[in-house]
């Protein structure tokens, strides 16, 4: 039943989200050091899932009571949480998640018997150890891709490279006397004489790619990168009960 009614609570709440937030945003112009007002107008935007205006509002606040401000970190890790699993880029994931934690740590060293906070933290790590194994992979994977494609860099060169033919430079004056017949004759013969100065281009060794398949195969991870699911904590930050309160 009390599940229920709470659900009901939190139902209502959002409906009155944006006004709660404009009313807290009035208070904090008119006292921007009332800390009671910014922690206010952090959870108002909390609620609303502003979670950007929330990290400001809770970051601004200054207060010599710890456990009001413990209460304050606790929010504040909540917030860079749904902050990062909202973001698409790993790398601000990862970051929005690590300053999460921080935050939590602070909110422990401050009230190291919270255990809401404690398992919250929890979480946000085993988390942001996977996003960071997983961004560790991708670069492992891109690195060892490069290197693959290296050596078939240089082909391209070699296929379109043609031999330089001596009319390209002007002939030395002790040339210039020589017959006519005699300069035809030392001129290089077209295409027959081709393969003799120019290596044939290397064919790929057993097992090893080309370069169009190795294109093809970054292509299909970049597009599998895309797909990939993020996956959901167990139990996300709590975002009733206690806090934000």
């Amino acid at each position: 039943m009390k599940y229920w009614v709470l659900l009901f609570l939190c139902s209502v709440s959002v409906y009155a989200a944006d006004d709660t937030v404009s009313f807290w945003q009035e208070k904090v112009q008119q006292d921007p050091k009332n800390a009671t007002y910014r922690f206010n107008l952090g959870n108002a935007c909390y609620r609303a899932k502003d979670f950007e205006g929330a990290q400001r509002a809770y970051s601004g606040l200054e207060t010599s009571d710890l456990q009001f401000h413990a209460q304050t970190f606790h929010n504040l890790g909540n917030a860079l949480f749904f902050k990062g699993e909202g973001l698409e880029d790993r790398a601000a994931k990862i970051a929005a998640w690590e300053e999460s934690v921080k935050d939590y740590g602070s909110a422990l060293e401050l009230d190291p018997d919270n255990q809401e906070t404690r398992h919250n933290c929890d979480i946000v790590k085993k988390k942001l150890e996977e996003q960071q194994k997983q961004q560790e992979k991708e670069q492992k994977d891109k690195k060892d891709k490069q290197n693959q494609d290296q050596p078939n860099s240089d082909n391209p060169k070699n296929e379109n490279q043609e031999p330089q033919k001596p009319e390209d430079k002007p002939n030395k004056p002790e040339e210039n006397k020589q017959n006519p017949e005699e300069n035809k004759q030392n001129q290089p013969q077209s295409k027959e004489e081709k393969p003799q100065q120019q290596p044939a281009q290397p064919q790929p060794k057993p097992g090893e790619m080309t370069k169009d398949e190795a294109e093809q195969m970054l292509n299909a991870m970049q597009k599998d990168e895309k797909q990939l699911p993020l996956g959901n904590p167990q139990k996300p930050p709590s975002t009733s009960h206690k806090k934000p309160w």
